[in-house]
């Protein structure tokens, strides 16, 4: 474990600065204060709140992990998919030979072929392991699955229980696993699992028709495809596509909530569900692909050349904004934390973390910078 320390820069004239415990505290326009922490790293993604602190994966000459802003797993080729159970870090780790899990510090799964992603399985360390060409799962040192060709990701918890997809190579057909037992039927595809009113969820195909299927019950989609399958409400939200945005002016997407069909977009990205509200980035059908947020059925950010990333922090939404000239900027529930200090560059992760408190990535000409809001 290394601990990472704040690298004080020469701020500008528009962003007020301190110092506070060793810390560079930058202050927004919109009077928005973040701890900024200039880092050595090329690259960073999978922000997360485990166990209440702040932890991703960063990237140098191989990946690791840093969690509460200490680094993990630098000793390994890679580390990644931090999770928090009962209350300790657990991630995946390896090498090019060998993949396992690290949970609270110790080492776990090396006696299979492969282990990992980690998950928590009430309380308790769980992770899919390989052995001899076969997928199972590992809970608390048990074996707690039968074994099959391959196992997806993500394997989750609802209320209780496991609930996974499987496959037979066989057949080369996949099926939902839900408690130990195989439910309906089996599909030539099988994605996005996912809870919708805590029963599991998932899009499939067979026979070259899809269907939305929860709790083993099939419902057709006659859609050319979709994608980004959530829960808003108890009810499933996805994105569908009539037509494919393969050019300039084609395109025809919009998303699906509880059956009824949205207005009409190019395309659209990032659907999420922000206070019981759908929200997400479109592209517009006006000749010109005017990019949009739109939360609650209301567009914003139609003035930007770019808009992305719609985010929950606390009960506001953020998103980022791309003005031509100046970079990526962020829009914190309207305001535009503006300071050319550190508000502009390319900002790539958004995260509601502590306490509803916004966290992001930004690279700019003096590196990566790691933002957390005070």
């Amino acid at each position: 474990m290394q601990e990472i320390t704040s690298t004080s820069t020469t701020p500008t004239e528009e962003v007020p600065t301190t110092e506070v415990g060793g810390k560079r505290i930058v202050t927004s326009s919109a009077g928005i204060s973040f701890y900024e922490t200039l880092t050595n790293f090329r690259d960073a993604d999978e922000f997360k709140d485990v166990n209440g602190k702040l932890a991703y994966r960063a990237t140098d000459e191989g990946s690791h992990l840093v969690y509460d802003g200490v680094e993990y797993g630098k000793e390994n080729d890679f580390s990644g998919g931090p999770v928090g159970i009962d209350g300790k870090l657990a991630y995946d780790t390896g090498t090019v030979e060998k993949y396992f899990v690290v949970y609270d510090g110790k080492e776990y799964g090396k006696e299979y072929d492969t282990s990992g992603p980690a998950f928590d399985f009430n309380g308790k360390l769980a992770y899919v392991a390989q052995e001899n060409k076969k997928y199972f799962i590992v809970a608390d040192g048990k074996t707690v699955s039968d074994e099959y060709d391959w196992i997806d990701d993500p394997v989750l918890m609802i209320g209780s229980k496991l609930a996974y997809t499987a496959w037979n190579r066989t057949t080369n057909t996949g099926f939902l696993v839900y408690n130990g037992v195989k439910v309906g039927k089996e599909y030539d595809g099988v994605n996005e699992l996912t809870s919708i009113g805590g029963k599991p969820a998932f899009f499939a195909g067979r026979d070259k028709k899809n269907f939305l299927v929860i709790d083993g019950v099939e419902e057709p989609l006659d859609y050319l495809g979709v994608t980004e399958l959530i829960d808003v409400n108890g009810k499933p939200a996805y994105v569908a596509w009539t037509e494919a945005p393969s050019s300039p002016d084609t395109g025809i997407a919009f998303v699906v909530y509880d059956g009824k069909e949205g207005k009409e977009y190019r395309d659209i990205l990032g659907l999420t569900n922000i206070n019981g509200k759908i929200a997400y980035a479109a592209t517009l059908r006006d000749g010109k692909n005017t990019q949009v947020i739109v939360y609650d059925g209301v567009e914003y950010g139609s003035q930007y050349d770019e808009v992305k990333f719609p985010t929950k922090v606390g009960d506001k939404l953020v998103y980022v904004a791309n003005k031509k000239g100046v970079g990526d900027i962020v829009v914190y529930d309207g305001k535009e934390l503006t300071g050319s200090d550190y508000s502009s560059g390319s900002i790539f992760r958004l995260l509601a973390s502590v306490n509803g408190k916004l966290v992001y990535g930004m690279q700019t000409d003096k590196g990566l910078s790691i933002m957390e809001e005070v």
